[in-house]
């Protein structure tokens, strides 16, 4: 029991914080919720396929930087192409 509110906080806790840089970086169109969202989802996929449930399951600080370089490459093509956001 003790390992899984480990796990549970150990998750949860960088989820919040990089889904708030993350909502910050792309202007609010990916935040905590689907940060969460995304955790859960490869959390459950994974442990149910790898026969461990032990994964990197919420964003990263690497993860968070790509992602709000690749926000800004698509607002910035799509606004010179004139589709605009």
């Amino acid at each position: 029991m003790a390992s899984f509110f480990f796990m549970y906080f150990a998750i949860i806790a960088p989820t919040i914080a990089f889904g708030g840089l993350l909502s910050e970086t792309t202007g609010n169109q990916i935040g905590v919720i689907e940060s969460m969202v995304g955790s859960c989802v490869v959390g459950v996929v994974f442990a149910l396929f790898s026969g461990q449930p032990l994964s990197i399951l919420g964003p990263t600080g690497p993860i968070v930087l790509f992602e709000g370089l690749v926000y800004r490459v698509a607002t910035l093509v799509l606004h010179i192409s004139g589709f605009g956001i």
